[in-house]
């Protein structure tokens, strides 16, 4: 979290340098995708703002939005004091539902955005995936400061990941601010992983720090269902958020070789993790935990290429 916070502070004030007050009175609107059990009536949000310099907006209080699934209007509610404004919806058979929520400025003109609401059973196994330094080395001043993200992804994650959600629903949860929800949701799509909720940072709602907003998205995936198990990230926060919430943790090491270590598993490189998991399919089950005891995968001795020598 900290790198971010520099770098779009960093990247906000430029942008207000070059661009000029009129950036300053745009507005934000926002909607993250949502994850719901099957049964329930789930609270869907929009949020709108100014756009200020960075990560800190101003939300707009009492502005109504108006809220569509699947094209079919559903409800409004008038925004509060920090821009959000939300209903409640039940969703009562598993699938993926289109939210879009909207914004008339005048009458002319009107803002939207739209998300995904992924409607899964209680005990489907569910697998937490980091994205920076995780799924991608990111470029973090480009990701700020250009239309889309030029991050090349890590070899083997899309296909290892594409693999795995036929046995889990995969969340993305990253600590990338809010701003970032369309960019990052584009360069999914584009590299090729698979569908899943995308859940980010905002400053309105979580901490600075990054294990503890990690944290707090765990816990409620966990209210709501018993199959949210395993984590896969890069760092000692990623680490900490999941080994608190009893979480069996893969973490992605290219300068170290497989090794077991508290509570899970480091691993060099995405192909490592895909081994993981075909040696270990205990792991997509509602008893996996921090507990659960893996097979590493052995790499293959390397043989010798000289040709062995011909008797005379």
């Amino acid at each position: 979290m900290k790198h971010y916070r520099w770098i779009y502070i960093m990247a906000g004030i430029l942008t207000g340098v070059i661009l000029g007050p009129g950036c300053a009175s745009s507005y934000l609107l926002s909607v993250e995708d949502a994850l719901c059990r099957s049964g329930d009536k789930t609270r869907l949000a929009g949020k709108l703002e100014f756009k200020g310099v960075a990560v800190f907006n101003k939300g707009l209080d009492d502005r109504r939005l108006n809220f569509y699934l699947d094209d079919e209007w559903i409800g409004h509610d008038d925004t509060n004091g920090e821009g959000y404004a939300s209903i409640k919806y039940p969703f009562t058979e598993p699938g993926t539902r289109r939210l879009r929520v909207s914004y008339p400025l005048n009458k002319s003109e009107t803002i939207e955005t739209s998300a995904d609401v992924y409607i899964w059973d209680r005990g489907r196994p569910i697998l937490i995936v980091d994205i920076d330094g995780t799924l991608c080395q990111t470029n973090n001043w480009s990701l700020m400061m250009g239309q889309e993200d030029p991050s090349p992804p890590l070899p083997g994650a899309a296909e290892t990941l594409r693999e795995l959600s036929e046995q889990f629903g995969v969340v993305y949860l990253t600590a990338r601010p809010r701003d970032l929800i369309p960019k990052t949701r584009r360069w999914l799509r584009r590299n090729g992983f698979p569908a899943g909720p995308l859940l980010t940072w905002d400053v309105d709602k979580y901490p600075w720090d990054q294990a503890n907003f990690k944290k707090k998205r765990i816990d409620k995936i966990q209210d709501d269902f018993n199959g949210a198990r395993v984590g896969i990230g890069n760092t000692k926060t990623d680490r900490q958020a999941y080994r608190k919430r009893k979480m069996f943790t893969i973490l992605l090491d290219p300068n170290h070789p497989p090794a077991e270590i508290d509570a899970g598993a480091r691993v060099p490189d995405w192909r490592t993790v895909r081994r993981i998991f075909q040696a270990n399919p205990e792991l997509a089950t509602p008893q996996a935990s921090y507990k659960t005891e893996v097979h590493l995968p052995v790499e293959p001795q390397a043989t010798s290429q000289r040709p062995q020598e011909t008797q005379k």
